[in-house]
Order: structure tokens, then C-alpha cells, then sequence
């Protein structure tokens, strides 16, 4: 049995592990760990005692309304693109090695760089942060075509085979 110290001191470790001021942590469930919740610990910690064991609830509070997979699919050059969710996906574009003037089409929506992406460089476009990037750097200047995402279902893409995308379903 536990005493009142020994619980408050438990209670501490706990919270300590959850780290509430480090900001929004992944929840994965065990029954479903290919889906990802981003949470944040909020309240108190309710912890009951019994004679050899602890019983505790950790309130958290959701910060982004979308469930999402744990790992993300992939499509390399053209084809379909299934988003198995039942809310729209951000893309992750890269665009590796030699490339000049590179262009990928999502359901119609042409995106293209006007420049030239050198050997062992990697452009980036992440449609969900809105973001263009070569080798790390902001390259939006060079992009146009906007930040599609994958409607639900099945989408085509149009793209050489030096390109490749990433996304993960989203459910809310």
C-alpha cells in the first residue's frame, strides 16, 4: 500500500512524463495503433488507490481535429493517389536530383517550379504548412499552382518518376 507522499510523489513523475509546458504530444492507442491523435495534457491527474494497485485518469485535450495514420502512403511518379479518410490530405511533394522547370498535376491542379533543381538537391512543396523548399531553404518565389490536398477517394496524379508523394488519411 502506498502512502499519501508516496502517491503525490507518482502523481509528479507522471506529470513530469507528460510535460505539459513541451506543448502537443502523439497519442496512439493500443487497439489502433495505425491512427495518430495530437493531444495535449490538460487538468489534473484523478488518481484512486486500491491496496496493491493505482487506477488513473489523464485528461487531455485534442489540438487539431483530425485523426490521422501513424506512417504515410506513398505514390512514386504518376497514378492514384486513395485517400481512405473522410476529410481532404495534405501532400508531401519532393522533387529529387536533376530537374528543370518540374511540374506535378492533382486532379487537374497543375503545381510547377520555374528553376532548376540541381544533382542531390530535393525540392519540397508541403501543401499542408504551405510551404516550397530547396534543400531547406524557402523557394516559394520560383512555385506556383497553389497547396492542393487529396480529396477523398481516389485522386490522379500526373508526375515524372523522380517525384515522389506522401500523405496520410485523415478522419475527424
Amino acid at each position: 500500500e502506498f502512502s499519501l507522499s508516496q502517491r503525490e510523489s507518482l502523481k509528479r513523475n507522471i506529470a513530469k512524463y507528460l510535460n505539459p509546458s513541451a506543448g502537443v504530444k502523439t497519442l496512439i492507442f493500443a487497439d489502433a495503433p495505425q491512427e495518430r491523435y495530437f493531444v495535449k495534457y490538460s487538468g489534473i491527474i484523478d488518481l484512486i488507490q486500491y491496496p496493491s494497485w493505482f487506477r488513473f485518469i489523464i485528461p487531455f485535450k485534442c489540438t487539431n481535429p483530425y485523426i490521422s495514420r501513424t506512417s504515410p502512403k506513398m505514390l512514386i511518379g504518376s497514378g492514384t493517389a486513395g485517400n481512405n479518410g473522410n476529410v481532404e490530405a495534405p501532400l508531401l511533394i519532393e522533387v529529387r536530383g536533376f530537374d528543370s522547370n518540374p511540374s506535378i498535376t492533382v486532379n487537374g491542379d497543375t503545381l510547377s517550379y520555374s528553376g532548376t533543381i540541381p544533382a542531390g538537391k530535393t525540392l519540397t512543396i508541403d501543401t499542408g504548412e504551405m510551404e516550397v523548399k530547396l534543400d531547406g531553404n524557402n523557394a516559394a518565389s520560383n512555385y506556383s499552382g497553389g497547396f492542393p490536398k487529396l480529396a477523398v477517394g481516389n485522386n490522379a496524379i500526373t508526375a515524372d518518376d523522380n517525384i515522389t508523394i506522401y500523405w496520410k488519411d485523415r478522419r475527424v
